[in-house]
């Protein structure tokens, strides 16, 4: 009976096993294939436990093609699971076109850095040390290395090699592990504005976990001395805009904790985004708490809120806002979103000397007349209704009651122009009577002539 394989789809490392494959019970060799030297049970017991080493290197990889695994999945296996060894690792001439072993693996000469740029520590004890000279080592782990060499490099005689460039290197590619591991072992190191500056940029470029990164920063301002945190705060006011627009909330809680004050340019660069999500909004509140004090001289930013009606911004100014006259003429009455902060404004105390200045901004000018009287209690002053009579506002003027005249002294030209309306109106709601009363009678002979055809 012939042995029979099932394989499914395999698309990760992680399921790289022989679960689906189904095979006589009473044959363990893969049977018309001499290529198979070894026991199938006991291969696939490696293949399964990753246990490749030289004698069965080749077997492995065939049974990966047999899954149908790709290039870059077999070799990666192949590479990242080997035992370490002083044998050398020889392929069969059909793979070594689609496998490429590293030169320590191929080579009884096993090059130390060539090892640690691998990352595989496991290697490192079998190295050539006596081959090794120079200070290449640190470098290339802090460049591509894994955490575990670097330990193992600091362990085993090779601390001399942790010097500024170093730790300069993993600054630059702010390998969060690296710098911590460098900083709790170390003291030699000049850290300073420039290398402060150095991993503000760093964090900014890589990708890791933020919460962790932070507390690096901070502890290389912590070293700094007070004169080199004064440099290093002018020195972020460079690029602080920069940071605004990556919106990473940790950091800027960060430039708040040492008291870094943002430049009014970077808060209405966040501000165009504020209307984005609340995360902008987070952004926006901590600049706020450490802004510079001319912020508040800054009246467009106000401006721009009220119009986009960013209450909640607004909300963490407040009293400040009432200073500005005529900051809530730039409300807008005609939507939900414009009365709550119209609404708001009022509450506050917001002075109202313009408020209804609003009106000849509003799409429905009488509906906001009505909105904004009834929620300030405040009547217009004489120039609005005046207003109302160039702008054509005459709802508006129609509106008035006789009590007007015993506040505002109009003249005789405003007067004449309100009876003028007045009388426009009357005319036109009698003719519109008139009107419905034709049209109701029209109905009603329809109505008559189709009950007289009925009775036809």
């Amino acid at each position: 009976m012939d042995t029979k394989i099932i394989v499914d789809n395999r698309k990760s490392l992680d399921d790289l096993d022989f679960v689906d494959i189904e095979f006589d019970s009473d044959n363990n060799i893969l049977r018309n294939d001499d290529n198979f030297c070894t026991s199938l049970n006991i291969l696939i017991n490696d293949f399964n436990n990753k246990n490749i080493h030289p004698q069965n290197i080749n077997e492995i990889i065939k049974l990966a093609y047999i899954l149908k695994y790709s290039n870059d999945d077999v070799e990666n296996l192949i590479i990242e699971e080997s035992t370490p060894t002083r044998e050398i690792y020889k392929l069969n001439s059909c793979y070594k076109q689609v496998v490429k072993l590293p030169k320590f693996m191929i080579s009884t000469r096993k090059d130390i850095v060539d090892i640690a740029s691998y990352g595989f520590v496991n290697w490192l004890p079998l190295a050539n040390f006596k081959n090794y000279k120079g200070n290449g080592l640190v470098k290339k782990i802090c460049s591509k290395g894994s955490f575990e060499c670097l330990e193992w490099v600091y362990k085993n005689g090779y601390k001399d090699e942790f010097d500024q460039k170093n730790f300069e290197l993993v600054i630059s590619k702010f390998n969060v592990n690296f710098i911590k591991f460098m900083l709790d072992n170390f003291d030699h190191f000049i850290i300073d504005t420039k290398i402060f500056i150095q991993s503000i940029h760093s964090y900014r470029w890589y990708n890791f976990d933020k919460s962790i990164g932070i507390e690096c920063i901070r502890c290389l301002y912590e070293k700094l001395s007070t004169e080199e945190k004064i440099i290093s705060i002018k020195g972020i006011r460079k690029f602080s805009r920069k940071i605004v627009n990556d919106n990473d909330l940790i950091l800027l809680k960060f430039l708040v904790d040492i008291n870094f004050r943002f430049p009014k340019g970077d808060f209405k660069s966040i501000l165009e985004k504020a209307n984005l999500g609340e995360d902008h909004l987070d952004a926006l509140k901590i600049i706020i708490r450490n802004f510079d004090k001319q912020l508040f001289d800054n009246k467009d930013i106000f401006i721009t809120c009220v119009e986009n009606n960013y209450i909640e911004i607004l909300k963490i100014f407040n009293t400040t806002l009432k200073s500005f006259r005529n900051l809530i003429t730039f409300c807008s009455v005609d939507d939900e979103k414009g009365k709550e902060c119209f609404e708001y404004l009022v509450e506050i105390g917001c002075n109202l000397d313009f408020v209804f200045d609003i009106v000849f901004k509003s799409n429905e000018y009488f509906s906001a007349y009505v909105y904004i009287r009834k929620k300030t209690k405040k009547i217009p002053d004489k120039s609005f209704y005046n207003d109302c009579l160039k702008e054509g506002c005459y709802d508006i003027l129609r509106s008035l009651n006789k009590n007007i005249f015993k506040i505002y002294d109009f003249d005789d030209n405003f007067v004449k122009s309100l009876d003028k309306i007045n009388n426009y109106y009357s005319k036109l709601k009698r003719a519109c009577i008139e009107k419905d009363n034709e049209y109701n009678e029209l109905v009603t002979k329809k109505q008559k002539l189709l009950d007289n055809l009925d009775k036809v």
